[in-house]
């Protein structure tokens, strides 16, 4: 059971650092890419109705009894069929097919084949399709960057809470599970949230916590203040800020008696750690302990 969702969250690149590694060196990761290059070279034998119904015939002229292999192989056809059918629906593209950037330092910069760049935030993952970039510009993105996009033919980002589609603009997405928002710096942005769409202008906002939000907000900031070493935030639910946290400095964080869903409005530096915390929890009047690489959240005034 343990193989099976380390499997499905690979598939959805939902697996951290640590667990990557570990799963890229397992037996079922091998077994994975083995198959998968099995199914790029498989090729199904030819069958011609014409040609089997003429040697049918033929048979029958010789009064030979016909063979009973046709419809056993056709069945095996069938499944082989379907199970590539899955494999190529489920597994994820070879290299060659999609380019995959996995931002594991601070901030990673990408350039787009049409010069486009975007700018990753720890632990975010982007991906394109290099060989149709030139009829299609979409990037799949998981996480936050921070795109500066040439003009020319539509942009897209998808990611799995909402899409932001531009013709040229520079504006910072990030998109989390349940947390999705959208800040333009330049240009105009067409955001998409399940059957919502709104337009963003210079220095216009967007942001949605699950299902709620969506009203357009005003900024004066002329870059995303993570990408000078900062986290902020601005009205979270305390538990995306944790997550924050971890992402930024590889720890884990065990809240005991929190509540992670109230609201937090501050910001965290991503160069000191002891700072960081003591940043998130004493305007929530929290205590913490670090073991390694846990840092433990308690309620109540530090001594």
């Amino acid at each position: 059971m343990e193989e099976d969702k380390n499997i499905k969250k690979w598939l959805s690149g939902e697996l951290n650092k640590q667990e990557l590694r570990e799963f890229e060196s397992s037996e079922d990761f091998q077994s994975l890419n083995r198959l998968d290059r099995a199914l790029q070279a498989f090729k199904s034998p030819e069958y011609s109705i014409e040609e089997e119904l003429k040697r049918s015939n033929q048979r029958k002229a010789a009064d030979l009894p016909a063979t009973s292999w046709v419809k056993p192989w056709m069945k095996v056809a069938a499944s082989l069929l379907l199970v590539a059918t899955m494999l190529y629906i489920f597994l994820p593209k070879t290299e060659s097919e999609l380019t995959q950037v996995l931002a594991k330092v601070s901030s990673t910069s990408i350039i787009l084949p049409d010069s486009s760049t975007v700018m990753l935030n720890k632990g975010s993952m982007l991906s394109y399709d290099e060989d149709r970039w030139a009829t299609e510009r979409k990037v799949m993105l998981n996480g936050e960057g921070f795109f500066e996009v040439r003009k020319g033919s539509s942009f897209e980002v998808i990611t799995g809470e909402g899409n932001v589609k531009v013709l040229g603009t520079a504006f910072n997405v990030t998109a989390w599970k349940n947390f999705f928002a959208v800040d333009c710096f330049h240009g105009k942005v067409a955001v998409t949230k399940g059957k919502t769409e709104a337009v963003l202008l210079a220095n216009q906002r967007l942001q949605y916590i699950g299902s709620t939000g969506g009203e357009i907000e005003t900024f004066e900031s002329e870059e995303p203040t993570w990408m000078v070493g900062e986290s902020s935030f601005e009205g979270v639910p305390f538990h995306h800020v944790l997550k924050a946290l971890e992402r930024q400095y590889d720890v884990k964080v065990v809240a005991k008696s929190i509540d992670t869903r109230q609201s937090f409005s501050g910001s965290f530096t991503h160069t000191d750690l002891d700072l960081a915390i003591r940043s998130i929890t004493v305007p929530l009047n929290l205590q913490y302990e670090t073991n390694d690489s846990e840092i433990i959240l308690m309620s109540g005034s530090p001594n």
